[in-house]
């Protein structure tokens, strides 16, 4: 409701003075943020899957997302070749901020999978996107994109029955993963933020203290050893 309002407010259908956001704040509720450990990722990476079907996308693409530190599927969905070297440059989409990553050598080897002598530079890397379509409308875009995750998605949870993994997996599980692994390795507050492509220390502080609970577990353990 309140996005809704805030589209309406910028497009001059509602207006400003009468936000009831100014004065009512909402309180979002606690939620749990699922997450991988490193063997459940190995046991996906290593799966054998058939190749050029949607759940070996699927596999690729969520696997590309862990390890270039949790890119958000939106974002993922429309690389394109020009956005990847050594370096991947690109604009998120949520922020409009241009974030910029080293490829390391795992998401590199998932990049070869799809790189042809014949690739060209403005090519979606992963297929889920056509070449060939014009997606310049915005509200087109939008859908397409909202389609696309739907069948990610899909194809994560039969990947999740065919590895054995009990977690529901989905999209945003990279983003998540990623950012507890990076924490329990010791990854600096400042580097993890600016890898997730945060604004602010604040925002990351409060993304990690979801995963304070198996922390405190080993600190307890610690504590009477």
């Amino acid at each position: 409701l309140k996005t809704i309002l805030y589209i309406a407010i910028r497009e001059d259908k509602s207006p400003q003075e009468k936000n009831p956001f100014f004065k009512f704040k909402l309180k979002k509720a606690p939620t749990k943020k699922e997450r991988l450990t490193l063997e459940e990722i190995e046991t996906i990476s290593t799966i054998n899957l058939e190749e050029g079907r949607n759940i070996f996308h699927a596999r690729n693409a969520f696997l590309f997302s862990f390890y270039s530190a949790g890119i958000r599927v939106s974002d993922l969905l429309q690389l394109k070749w020009k956005n990847v070297e050594t370096i991947l440059n690109y604009q998120m989409g949520k922020t409009k901020k241009y974030r910029r990553l080293k490829v390391v050598t795992k998401a590199q080897n998932i990049l070869d999978i799809y790189r042809t002598e014949k690739v060209d530079l403005e090519d979606y890397i992963f297929p889920f996107l056509s070449n060939d379509v014009d997606y310049s409308n915005s509200k087109f875009l939008a859908k397409q994109l909202s389609a696309k995750t739907t069948i990610f998605n899909t194809n994560l949870k039969k990947l999740s029955k065919r590895t054995g993994i009990t977690k529901n997996i989905s999209t945003h599980i990279a983003r998540h993963s990623f950012a507890d692994i990076a924490r329990k390795k010791g990854m600096s507050i400042y580097d993890i933020s600016k890898a997730l492509g945060h604004s602010s220390l604040g925002i990351t502080e409060r993304y990690l203290s979801d995963f304070d609970d198996n922390s405190l577990d080993d600190a307890m353990e610690d504590l009477f050893e």
